[in-house]
């Protein structure tokens, strides 16, 4: 991400640059959304063994690190959220899917008990996932906002992170609205499909944006690697009737690193990208080792 007095020197460049060269280049704005991660662990790390019970819960302070038996959380709006929404029999999965645990009991609001079903060793700052729970807070935190109402005036295009449902849209053209920001001079809004929520709202979700971006690898994590190709050609097909773009995202990160059958899975889901059609209005190209955009073509 650039710093903001980055930005202000660096787009100028770009825009002097693309007018000298008699070219249309586009600016993609990214909207990081809420993150979700386990706190401070201690030591280097704390080793999950499968079938073990832990307790996951909100920091009760700053020296409440994650320790053999428990995993604590930053108090964020989003984390709480996370927490209170858990209900027995789900899945949490830690560090990009490598470690899981499933919910076996409810101790407070912000507290919760699991049981190890994959184990290793899990390391500060790592993310957390649930399939099954779609998290109720906002797409957008206090930073993103700041952000969004920066940016909206300086760039072409708006990718929003952890969109759920058509509401989460809203969220930023309400910005856009409070701005007073005439309708043909806003950025077209291009959401990260990466949840399952995602999946099943979509159509509310595309009915508010300019097209969207199949996040391939977090969509894996939160789906499970097999089924990707298939959702792909969900969101591919779906966008292709609507008439908008999509972006598919070819990187797949260090799932291919373990050597298990997860690589095969992750594999078989880039394979996808081969056999799909990627082109639709305003798509795009994007390099296997960048989340950048290379190419585009606007509506």
């Amino acid at each position: 991400a650039l710093p903001i007095c980055d930005f202000e020197r660096i787009v100028p460049i770009i825009r002097a640059a693309a007018a000298k060269l008699g070219r249309e280049v586009y600016i993609l704005g990214d909207l990081q959304g809420p993150k979700f991660r386990c706190g401070t662990v201690q030591g280097e790390a704390v080793e999950l063994v499968v079938g073990e019970t832990v307790e996951m819960a909100l920091m009760q302070s700053d020296a409440d690190l994650t320790v053999p038996g428990r995993i604590t959380l930053a108090d964020t709006t989003e984390q709480n959220a996370m927490l209170r929404g858990l209900e027995v029999g789900m899945d949490v999965l830690l560090n990009d899917g490598f470690l899981a645990m499933k919910v076996t009991e409810r101790v407070s609001p912000d507290t919760v008990r699991c049981q190890i079903t994959i184990g290793g060793p899990l390391k500060s700052r790592k993310g957390i996932n649930v399939p099954d729970l779609q998290i109720d807070c906002a797409a957008l935190t206090a930073k993103d906002r700041d952000d969004a109402a920066y940016l909206i005036d300086k760039v072409d295009y708006m990718a929003v992170s952890f969109v759920q449902k058509g509401g989460d849209i809203q969220e930023l053209i309400d910005i856009m609205d409070a701005k007073g920001m005439p309708k043909e001079q806003r950025p077209l809004i291009i959401p990260k499909i990466e949840k399952p929520a995602a999946l099943k709202n979509i159509d509310e979700i595309l009915a508010l944006s300019g097209g969207l971006m199949v996040a391939r690898g977090d969509l894996g994590v939160e789906l499970g690697l097999h089924r990707v190709p298939f959702a792909q050609k969900f969101l591919v097909r779906k966008c292709n009737e609507e008439g908008v773009s999509y972006d598919v995202v070819r990187w797949m990160g260090d799932i291919f690193v373990d050597g298990s059958s997860r690589s095969s899975c992750a594999s078989r889901a880039c394979a996808a990208g081969s056999f799909t059609r990627t082109r639709a209005p305003r798509s795009s190209t994007w390099s296997s080792f960048s989340r950048w955009s290379t190419s585009t073509t606007p509506r």
